[in-house]
Formats: structure tokens, sequence, C-alpha cells
């Protein structure tokens, strides 16, 4: 028979095989892109794609994808459910150029997160915005810190470079520069219901939206900056105050 101290050592045996085995399992779950929180997550993915990391995080919302099949990695495990996760963050700003980071999280289990795919934007002038597809959402930053508000026409762009289903928004600016527009939901119906009837369909639909115009205003509402994009593509910008 064991002996008291024995079964304390085979107890403690085993209780430090289990420890050793599941950080073995965790320690590969991670290499593997599962973290057991978002901000882990996200911070996982810009250093697995070359950038970052992010000095703040400027945006995080979820949408949920029950019922979505075939999207993407994993989805033959997930069987197409979880939740998509979006987070936007800031890794630096000058007076000339903004950068933001976008990153795409898939929330597989309860405290699971996994790395679904990453880019980082830069944004010229004095302010620029830009239409993240995989987020949905139009994001821009503001590199004069006196732009309060920008006023923006957007739409669809087609190949030819002709611009149809014109939205016209103004968003405010936050503190740090940063605005967005969520396009998901009501607009993206919108969206649907409008460009179908020019014969696009797919996700060319989404892929093809833009900025047209630009125009950043003071706390006034004075227009300090224009940029707008002409019929070849190419953006033109112009200060007001000369």
């Amino acid at each position: 028979m064991l002996t008291d101290r024995q079964k304390k050592r085979k107890i403690c045996g085993y209780l430090l095989c289990i420890v050793l085995l599941c950080g073995g399992l965790w320690w590969a779950a991670e290499m593997n892109g599962l973290h057991l929180s978002w901000e882990k997550a996200f911070y996982a993915t810009e250093e697995g794609h070359g950038y970052g990391p992010s000095e703040k995080i400027l945006l995080s919302y979820g949408e949920d994808m029950d019922g979505l099949a075939g999207m993407g990695p994993g989805s033959f495990f997930f069987s197409g459910s979880g939740t998509f996760q979006y987070v936007i963050g800031r890794m630096e700003r000058t007076e000339t150029e903004g950068m933001l980071s976008t990153v795409r999280l898939l929330k597989t289990f309860p405290l699971i997160w996994m790395e679904y795919g990453g880019e980082a934007y830069s944004f010229a002038g004095q302010a620029e915005a830009k239409y993240w597809f995989d987020g949905k959402v139009i994001l821009g930053s503001c590199q004069n810190e006196e732009i309060k508000e920008v006023f923006l026409e957007w739409g669809y762009r087609k190949e030819n470079g002709e611009w149809t289903y014109l939205h016209e928004t103004t968003i405010p600016v936050e503190e740090d520069g940063f605005f967005w527009l969520d396009l998901s939901g009501n607009w993206k119906e919108m969206l649907l219901e409008g460009l179908y009837g020019y014969g696009i369909e797919g996700d060319i639909l989404l892929e093809g939206i833009g900025v047209k115009y630009l125009e950043g205003r003071g706390e006034g509402g004075e227009v300090l900056y224009r940029k707008w994009m002409d019929d070849t593509g190419k953006l033109v910008e112009t200060d007001p105050r000369g």
C-alpha cells in the first residue's frame, strides 16, 4: 500500500501533468491564432501581419454570422456559426499622415477568439476617408486638428469611373481625429435595393463603394479643406484658405 506521503506525491504528479498538458494545448492554440480575449487577438493579428501595435483601440463592434456557411478559414469546423468582431485601432498620426489598423476576428466558442485578417490603412493630407469592405464602414482620419466635422459624398464607382447612387453625409470628428460611418444594417439594405437597379451583383456591389468628395469643416462650419476624386480616379485636394 502507498503511504500518505506517496499518495500526495502521486496526486501532485497528476496535477502537474494536467497543468503542463493544458499549458501546452493553449500554447498550441495561440500559435494557431486562438486567444482568450478579442484585445489579445487584435494585437496578435497586427503582429502577424507585420505592423502595429496600435496606440489606441478606437472602435470595436460585432456581427452575428449564425447560418452563414463557407465564410473562409474555420467555417468547415465551426459550421458557419459564431460572431465576427471588427476592431479599428490608431497606430500613429502626424500633420501629413494618419495610420489606422483594421482587424477582423471570429468568436468561435465562449471566450475564444480566432484571428481572421488585418490590414493597415494610410490616410494622407489634412483629412481622408476610405471604405473598409470587411467591416462595412467608411472610416477616416483628420490630421488637421482644426477640422471638427467632415462632409462626405459617397456612393458606387463603376469601372468606367462613373458614380451612381450618391449619398451626402456629415460626420463629427472625434478628439483623436477619427471618424466613421456604419454601412451595415439599414444602410446596406438601401445600397442593395438602390444598386441592384444598375445590374450590379455579388460582392463587387460593396467593393465598389468609395468616397467621391470630402469637405473638412471647422468648429463654426467654415470649410478648411476639400478633397475629391476626379474622373480619372485621381485624388485632388485644396485648402480654401490659400
